[in-house]
């Protein structure tokens, strides 16, 4: 067998297994421990409103992925302090308290925005985000390789946070969690080279902007220049 089979039959084992455990019941954060401290992925949330946490839309974001607000998943979900040693690390450094698993379920359950019951939980992996974006992710800057492009009727271009990357949502009331049967706890060799195509194509991007952002600074100074020695030879 070779090297790729054999990553994509470990990923299939692995994903299999976990959704044959943990689909079509409740889940709790406890249950889900090792995935929420697995080092290499950050984790982030998105509260669904009271209006919109009806069953149905939950079918729908775990189906097509999750709508960002203005193509920014800055401006979508809010980053979650999961038990990783990379944030409990940072949190040392900067001295506060690192996070925990009790930590983790009180943000969930005192989550502010309009109230919301139903979280929706997403993860990362941090190798396939664009540090060097805009840190508002303007157009998908920095999180663009986890993103999914739907045209609309009106030719409105999108973007969608893949279902692969949602692990699924959490209920404030049951304190539980419903898996996405989307979710990829291993990433499939398929999704990774979607996802290392995005990034090369986000990276393109970003030099296209600096460059143009460059030429502009250095004929700005140049314009500065030739005003000042016009101005010294009269």
């Amino acid at each position: 067998m070779g090297e790729e089979t054999h990553l994509q039959y470990n990923a299939d084992e692995v994903n299999k297994l976990f959704h044959e455990k943990y689909d079509n019941k409740k889940v709790t954060l406890d249950e889900l421990e090792s995935l929420f401290s697995e080092s290499g992925y950050i984790c982030v949330g998105h509260g669904t409103g009271r209006s919109t946490d009806q069953d149905y839309v939950i079918d729908s974001i775990f189906e097509k992925g999750l709508r960002t607000k203005d193509n920014s998943l800055y401006f979508t979900t809010v980053v979650l302090s999961t038990p990783t040693e990379e944030i409990i690390e940072k949190n040392k450094e900067i001295g506060i308290e690192p996070p925990t698993m009790e930590s983790f379920k009180k943000q969930l359950n005192n989550w502010e925005h309009f109230d919301s019951k139903k979280i929706i939980i997403a993860r990362i992996p941090t190798d396939y985000v664009n540090w060097l974006g805009n840190s508002s992710d303007i157009d998908g800057e920095r999180y663009g390789a986890f993103m999914n492009e739907i045209i609309q009727d009106n030719g409105q271009v999108n973007y969608y946070l893949d279902s692969k990357f949602i692990i699924g949502c959490y209920d404030r009331d049951t304190e539980s969690i419903r898996i996405n049967s989307k979710f990829e706890k291993e990433l499939t060799k398929e999704t990774i080279e979607k996802l290392q195509e995005r990034y090369l194509n986000i990276l393109k991007e970003i030099k296209e902007r600096f460059m143009k952002m460059s030429n502009i600074f250095f004929s700005n100074i140049d314009n500065n220049l030739e005003e000042d020695s016009t101005d010294n030879t009269k």
